[in-house]
């Protein structure tokens, strides 16, 4: 039935329309009452006359569905021109292309044509078989296990490197047994007049900054290396204390000189020339040489070794009791209470030592994390199998985490590994450790 309707559907738009104008006949027809969305159907129109010329494209630009792929040319036919205009449609549904003939009447214009209709539908696939919407799924690559054989070997190096950190402990190689070594004074004085001329202070109109920093280069030779009270006293304090006490101190009136004009540039705001700038630190360079063995004969005479300032009971701990005590240690030994310092050696090996409280609180001020976490662990309890057991199981978390523990300690300008200033000897004496 419905095969018939389309038939005479078709049949009557393919008849002639006659208007009130009899000379002029239009017909308008689809090659096919049906489409799909994107295929390219034929609109036919077919005239008398040629005198439509364009009118058919000013309403089908008013068509948003209808889109023309195709506007043709008129072609003359029988008696009459024929165009085919081909198009295309994107929307779904029931269109309707009006008539398109236009031609005047008695003060109107007749429209001559029939009102055609079209079907437009989805693709039977798209329309019938509707698929769940699936989520994106990533397809394995061929390195998968390759990248996971990576991870997991660094993981393993990490977990290796955190082993190393806890085993080694506190144990000291003996070649590095060399701290109490430091660099002289008279070295670390000149490496720092070469450093102030480098900076060249009074050139840039720094003169005040130039002397502060002169003065404190020599006033810290005459402490460090001649054992003068050079930094708390003032300079002519100073020179009156080496005329009296220290007459052997090689070109001490040139350094009397150095000081007064030092102070002059310092508290008077009075500039000296170029020439006196230079002569002042070309004179500390040989001040300083020209004392050299005197103040490497008064820090042998003033050595302290830790039998001297600690006693022999205490000094006995360490691996050398006359080995010298840098000055640092010196000055912090005020309390003379002793407190109890514990070092280890391999992973869960313990060491006892008696030193004075200011010194473990220094020892303890310059360890790392992992040196706390050790302890910590081995304080958990008394039993080696079960501390061991704990070690194993806190591994991976420790590993996992310590990249972030390398950010921390990069951002704080701190030491994970430190393991403060004492350390053991291969005979589990006491040794200080080489500070950089």
């Amino acid at each position: 039935m419905k095969q018939i309707i389309q038939l005479i559907f078709c049949f009557s738009m393919s008849i002639w329309v006659t208007g009130p104008n009899a000379q002029v006949s239009f017909t308008q027809k689809l090659d096919s009452l049906h489409m799909l969305i994107g295929d390219q159907r034929n609109l036919i129109l077919t005239c008398s006359d040629n005198i439509i010329g364009e009118e058919p494209f000013a309403i089908l630009d008013t068509l948003s569905w209808f889109h023309i792929v195709d506007k043709g040319k008129w072609t003359t036919k029988d008696q009459g021109v024929e165009r085919k205009i081909v198009f295309t449609v994107f929307d779904s549904g029931y269109f309707s292309i009006p008539p398109l003939g236009l031609f005047p009447a008695k003060d109107s214009v007749h429209a001559l044509g029939n009102q055609l209709h079209i079907e437009v539908n989805y693709p039977s696939d798209s329309l019938n078989i509707l698929r769940p919407i699936k989520s994106i799924e990533e397809t394995e690559s061929k390195f998968r296990y390759m990248y996971l054989i990576i991870i997991g070997l660094i993981f393993i190096a990490g977990m290796l490197f955190v082993l190393y950190q806890f085993f080694k402990a506190d144990r000291v190689k003996p070649a590095v047994i060399q701290l109490a070594k430091e660099k002289k004074i008279w070295e670390t004085c000149l490496q720092s007049l070469d450093e102030l001329e480098s900076k060249k202070l009074w050139q840039n109109q720094k003169v005040k900054e130039y002397y502060d920093e002169l003065n404190l280069i020599l006033r810290t030779y005459l402490s460090s290396g001649l054992k003068i009270h050079a930094l708390e006293n003032t300079s002519s304090e100073i020179i009156d204390f080496i005329q009296k006490e220290k007459p052997e101190i090689n070109n001490w009136e040139l350094l009397r000189d150095c000081f007064k004009e030092s102070d002059l540039a310092k508290f008077a705001n009075v500039l000296p020339s170029a020439e006196r700038n230079e002569k002042w630190l070309t004179f500390s360079k040989e001040f300083i040489l020209a004392n050299k063995e005197l103040s490497e004969l008064i820090l042998e005479e003033t050595r302290v070794h830790w039998q001297a300032l600690i006693g022999e009971s205490m000094a006995a701990q360490f691996e050398n009791p006359i080995e010298t005590v840098p000055d640092e240690l010196i000055q912090l030994y005020k309390n003379k209470n002793a407190g109890q310092l514990e070092l280890l050696h391999h992973i869960i090996g313990r060491n006892q030592f008696q030193l004075p409280e200011d010194w473990i609180k220094w020892h303890e001020m310059h360890t790392g994390i992992f040196y706390r976490w050790q302890l910590t662990i081995l304080n958990i309890s008394k039993n080696k199998v079960a501390v061991v057991a704990i070690f194993l199981f806190i591994l991976p978390f420790i590993t996992l985490f310590l990249p972030f523990i390398a950010m921390i300690s990069i951002w704080k300008k701190q030491d994970i590994f430190s393991r403060g200033i004492f350390g053991l000897s291969g005979n589990n004496k006491l040794v200080l450790r080489n500070r950089k």
